[in-house]
């Protein structure tokens, strides 16, 4: 009886665990050009000009970024980018994007 307790109880802690924790597939942070970034930190100027834009984020299955935002690739990962004050928002791995199964 006070196994079937403890296992209930067992059950509902790591159900309130999962529901609350970040996707497993998200990032909080990541290196690139030798730089260990966060999410919230400033990314460098050269991530907001036209060349490290994506501009066709649909075709990479990125969810659609709002007005006055962007994706970029930095380091090997999809990276959000605030236009206005150039936060990181987001970072997703490249990887999950593109393993295709037959």
């Amino acid at each position: 009886m006070k196994l079937t307790g403890f296992t209930c109880l067992l059950t509902l802690s790591l159900s309130f665990i999962n529901a609350h924790a970040a996707p497993a597939h998200d990032i909080t942070s990541f290196i690139s050009d030798f730089h260990r970034y966060k999410l919230g930190e400033l990314a460098p100027d050269i991530y907001f000009t036209r060349e490290y834009t994506i501009k066709e984020w649909w075709i990479r299955h990125l969810p659609k970024p709002e007005s006055k935002e962007h994706w970029t690739y930095m380091g090997e990962n999809y990276v959000l980018l605030d236009d206005q004050s150039h936060k990181i928002l987001k970072v997703l791995p490249s990887d999950i994007f593109f393993k295709h199964t037959d």
